[in-house]
């Protein structure tokens, strides 16, 4: 039994334009498995190595008094319909500060009893690469808006103050 055939079939199973033709869809099968799959694995495991615990200060004003309240010490984030790596550090409610006039018509700071700020605490994950820190998919940076959001409420605020440890 010869190696090719006189039809240019191999041990005289399959044609040798046939097999090349296989070996280069497989070929081209394997490149992109490692060129496309692989790498998006690679970049979900390398995603999470280089996630650093932050703490953050985030604040929003105008708030009404039972939202505020929703949000609580010890609660976990929420963000992107699960649970995130993260929860409430502190929460400080406080009467909102505005100006009001008095009897003589000058201007006076005064509390609104009805309106609150809330200051919050977070400790939480965020994957920090180069310039930028994401946690649970918002951009974390001072005077950013970010989402307070916890399974018993959420109240959009901005970014107060952010520390890192080193």
């Amino acid at each position: 039994m010869k190696l090719v055939d006189k039809k240019g079939r191999l041990f005289g199973i399959i044609n040798l334009i046939d097999l090349l033709i296989i070996l280069i869809v497989i070929a081209i099968g394997f490149v992109g498995y490692n060129r496309f799959i692989k790498k998006t694995d690679e970049t979900a495991t390398g995603s999470s190595s280089n996630k650093k615990e932050i703490y953050l200060v985030a604040e929003a004003y105008r708030v009404e008094a039972d939202i505020a309240a929703s949000i609580q010490a010890g609660d976990q984030l929420v963000s992107q319909n699960k649970y995130q790596q993260g929860e409430i550090d502190y929460v400080e409610i406080r009467d909102n500060d505005y100006v009001a006039t008095d009897k003589e018509g000058n201007l006076i700071a005064a509390k609104d009893p009805v309106e609150k700020t809330i200051e919050v605490g977070i400790i939480c994950q965020a994957n920090i690469s180069g310039p930028y820190i994401d946690s649970g998919g918002q951009m974390i940076k001072v005077g950013s808006n970010y989402w307070i959001k916890t399974s018993k409420g959420q109240i959009q605020g901005y970014v107060k103050e952010i520390r890192l440890d080193e």
